[in-house]
């Protein structure tokens, strides 16, 4: 959604203007913007399952418009794994009490609502962290010489997944709760078992060679996804690379594709192993995760889409090749000088690839109205210094109309000295349509031959940017 057609819809639903677009212009602040104020960091998948990942802040007490396009967890990266479930179009508010305790409540005072939002806080309480609870059940993998010590800690697993789904039965009992909520629940509580058991599997490989066993067991896990017939939730995403990592024998938190030989290995491996939904899934997933770095031609995508059975993810594919097409076409307007820097001089974006060819470029697409481009900011100042003198350039490209505002920015937000350059007319530039920047922060990363690897890169707040950052140099 544009950033205009947003502000629109916040004003019909709020009564008010927005005061400030926040991480991907679905986040917006109901009370005026104060940056001194102590902020917790969230995430979040903007159109549910199948979206893309964000990154916003709540400030304690300010209520926060996530305009979402479908039903979705927040996740809070922590020891505990917090999640909260959040519905389109819902008005929130963060407290945090002295014991560290979080609390997200929806602003009218929805009681359904505000049982679904903190469900997953309440079972963390009751049973422990929901990710890496694995890692509270098991002893040191040394002292583990017996098999039937795994056995166990199956057991173990399964005990905590019965224990927590007689958890969601009784909240569910005593307050209200929607019966697709606690199918969501159920699920996500389904997929923490078999992550747990696929960390299991992987610590004691060695040992489950050895007593033949080892294939058995992913087998099995591969049999429970492949048995999904509608469509998951979170984590699936998560236990699905983890269990194709398990089948090609790498650690189970790898999700990187390093060439474009891997891409199609992967392709090959998932047509083998994965079937149904999770086949569905896992084919689209690698294909989103190639398309931001390689070329994927017409006539593999073809061959592809064959596989994609679903209507739904067949549809999500097709948008997204359609758009890698519109993307690789044209990398670069033709030369038109259409930003200009700091002390006045006209330039192409081509002109500043063409300069800085041989080393990766990072730019950063911001304006001094966006709320979280300023928040970010320091992020990406930060991020240039760690990384000065190591092959990558920071470029700084401004949306803004106003050329006075820009300049005083520069200086407030420390650019000057900096490549920093503005649009001199942003709805005009072919660059910006071509790669749907209507949505701000947005960041890009060019290779040292001057080609854009990754359009839509993480947020310089995270240390994913970095990860791809060190994989490029």
């Amino acid at each position: 959604m544009t950033i205009n057609k947003q502000s629109r819809l916040f004003k019909k639903i709020t009564g008010v203007s927005a005061s400030g677009i926040r991480a991907d212009s679905s986040v917006y602040s109901v009370k005026g913007d104060n940056f001194k104020m102590y902020k917790l960091e969230f995430t979040y998948k903007d159109s549910g399952f199948t979206g893309a990942d964000h990154a916003f802040s709540f400030k304690q007490n300010d209520p926060v418009l996530l305009l979402l396009k479908a039903p979705t967890f927040i996740s809070k990266h922590d020891y505990f794994g917090s999640i909260y479930y959040a519905y389109p179009a819902c008005k929130l508010r963060v407290t945090q009490n002295e014991e560290g305790e979080i609390l997200i409540t929806d602003i009218n005072g929805d009681k359904q609502k505000n049982n679904e939002i903190n469900f997953f806080q309440k079972l963390i309480l009751q049973t422990g962290p929901l990710e890496g609870s694995f890692a509270n059940i098991y002893l040191n993998p040394e002292q583990i010489k017996n098999v039937d010590t795994v056995y166990k800690l199956e057991n173990k697993i399964g005990l905590l997944k019965q224990n927590r789904l007689f958890f969601l039965d009784s909240i569910s009992s005593r307050h209200l709760m929607s019966n697709n909520f606690k199918r969501v629940a159920a699920e996500t509580i389904h997929y923490l078992a078999i992550q747990d058991s696929i960390e299991l599997y992987f610590n004691f490989k060695n040992l489950l060679i050895q007593n033949n066993q080892y294939d058995g067991k992913v087998k099995n896990i591969l049999k429970c996804i492949n048995s999904i017939k509608i469509y998951p939730t979170y984590f699936f995403d998560k236990i699905c690379q983890s269990v194709f990592n398990l089948v090609l024998g790498k650690p189970y938190w790898r999700s990187m594709i390093w060439n474009e030989q891997e891409f199609y290995d992967n392709i090959d491996t998932i047509k083998k192993y994965f079937h149904n939904l999770a086949k569905d899934y896992m084919l689209l997933s690698q294909y989103t995760n190639a398309a931001k770095k390689y070329t994927i031609s017409n006539g593999y995508f073809s061959t592809l889409l064959t596989e994609v059975k679903d209507p739904a993810f067949r549809s999500i594919l097709l948008r997204e090749h359609q758009f890698n097409q519109r993307k690789w076409a044209i990398t670069i307007n033709s030369g038109k000088k259409d930003i200009i820097s700091l002390d006045g001089k006209t330039n192409s974006l081509e002109e500043i690839f063409e300069k800085y060819k041989g080393k990766l470029i990072l730019m950063d697409f911001w304006a001094s109205w966006c709320a979280p481009c300023i928040e970010n900011m320091p992020f990406s100042i930060e991020l240039e210094k760690q990384y000065k003198n190591k092959g990558i350039v920071f470029i700084y490209v401004s949306l803004d109309k106003d050329e006075v505002k820009w300049q005083v920015s520069n200086f407030s937000e420390q650019l000057n000295g900096k490549n920093s350059f503005r649009f001199i007319n942003f709805k005009e530039s072919a660059f910006l349509k071509n790669f749907g920047i209507d949505e701000i922060p947005r960041y890009m990363l060019i290779d040292k031959t001057g080609k854009v690897v990754n359009d839509n890169a993480p947020s310089p707040a995270t240390d994913s940017l970095k990860i791809l950052i060190n994989s490029l140099l």
